[in-house]
């Protein structure tokens, strides 16, 4: 059957709707079988108000609906139809990526008796916390390189960090052979928390951390309301720190840099002093932030 009986050749009929010759010719195409010219001939012939709707204009090119050019519309829905679904996965996988990579999370990696590690992890930045100090890690995109900075909290009491706020646990297989020999187990729990609470660090105030996108807050909370606490961080190792406009510089590293409202802190050699005379409605507060 010609479809170009139906029409003056080469003229489009306005009325033709393309999505609709597309949706009933890829139920033609997809239902049923042509194993028979009987089974063809019917199959046409209950469709022939649709053709001839799509005859006024050749919308793919064929000059005639035989079985031939059926199974090649066919093939091509179907192609098509894979063709988008590969490239819907590819972006989300993508998005997925993307997102990950610009959120800070809390991280507790543990085995009962064994292992026990607290950090906030943001891209190929580390900070773990530890009893006493503060220690950050940066590596390079490539893995080559690793710089590291530690944080000691002045005159304060030796804390174990505590998570809070439990958002999802995993059990996860170790990946370093090594480690996995050493601590006897194949697995062990990854949870992500909500914050960090370094319980009575000092007399009287706890150091509680959050994290948000590119961040990772710290409020030492003065539940006493001592009018003075002797806060303070200081580096160790070959780390220095500078201070230029309220902003402190680590200088080992690129990507990091600490901020707080305290408009009197005073950067001397290692040490980062805070304004001692803090009152309970001025919690002393500063943040990490990160720069990549």
């Amino acid at each position: 059957m010609n479809i170009n009986k139906h029409s003056k050749p080469g003229v489009f009929n306005p009325c033709s709707n393309a999505v609709i010759v597309l949706g009933k010719l890829y139920y033609l195409c997809t239902s049923g079988t042509f194993h028979s010219k009987v089974s063809q001939k019917n199959i046409l012939q209950k469709h022939k108000a649709l053709i001839a709707l799509a005859s006024g204009y050749n919308l793919f090119g064929f000059s005639s609906f035989n079985r031939n050019t059926l199974l090649i519309m066919r093939n091509l829905m179907k192609s098509t139809m894979v063709l988008v679904i590969t490239l819907f996965s590819v972006v989300f996988a993508i998005a997925q990526n993307g997102t990950a990579k610009t959120q800070t999370e809390i991280i507790h990696e543990f085995v009962e008796g064994k292992f026990n590690h607290l950090k906030a992890q943001y891209g190929n930045i580390e900070v773990i916390f530890r009893n006493d100090r503060l220690e950050i890690f940066e590596s390079t995109p490539s893995g080559s390189e690793e710089k590291q900075s530690f944080l000691l909290f002045d005159n304060a009491n030796i804390v174990e960090p505590k998570p809070i706020g439990l958002i999802e646990h995993k059990i996860l297989p170790i990946e370093n052979e090594g480690m996995a020999t050493v601590l006897g187990v194949k697995e062990m729990n990854v949870d992500a928390y909500e914050k960090v609470v370094y319980k009575d660090l000092y007399k009287g105030a706890d150091l509680v951390i959050t994290v948000s996108e590119k961040q990772i807050s710290f409020v030492l909370d003065n539940k006493t309301n001592q009018s003075s606490i002797p806060f303070g961080l200081s580096t160790w190792g070959n780390g220095e720190m500078t201070l230029l406009n309220d902003i402190i510089s680590l200088v080992n590293h690129n990507n990091v840099e600490i901020s707080s409202a305290d408009k009197q802190l005073k950067v001397e050699g290692r040490a980062l002093n805070f304004n001692s005379n803090k009152s309970k409605s001025t919690d002393i507060s500063f943040t990490l932030n990160f720069l990549n």
